[in-house]
């Protein structure tokens, strides 16, 4: 017996690589939904956990324990593989243009209010 999800064929019980790709398809829309705006993620998750759900009604409990933690541990190990989160990286790059805009005011602070004011 089979059922499918997102266009993924699982067998019932799943076994672990489909499983795994599964998850992985999943991570992948996750992440094209937060960099594209046009998807809201809320309602994106709920879909997908609804599917899960689902899904995991028709597994017996230890099937569905299973299920959740090859599924669990795929996602966490794809957000813990990320490399692609800017916020995370130090922007030393911008010290120069900061240093720049810092010396342009300083000129301009000068010439408007220190020059006129000495001489």
């Amino acid at each position: 017996m089979t059922k499918t999800i997102d266009g993924f064929v699982l067998d019932i019980p799943p076994i672990k690589s489909q499983i795994i790709a599964l998850a992985q398809y999943h991570h992948k829309k996750i992440d094209e939904a937060i960099f594209h705006q046009e998807v809201h993620l809320g309602q994106y998750g709920l879909e997908q956990k609804f599917k899960i759900d689902e899904f995991t009604k028709t597994l017996s409990d230890v099937d569905r324990e299973n299920f959740y933690q090859i599924y669990s541990t795929e996602l966490n190990r794809l957000a813990q593989d990320d490399d692609h989160h800017a916020h995370d990286d130090p922007e030393t790059g911008n010290l120069g243009v900061i240093f720049i805009i810092l010396v342009i005011i300083a000129v301009s602070i000068y010439f408007i209010f220190a020059r006129p004011l000495l001489g």
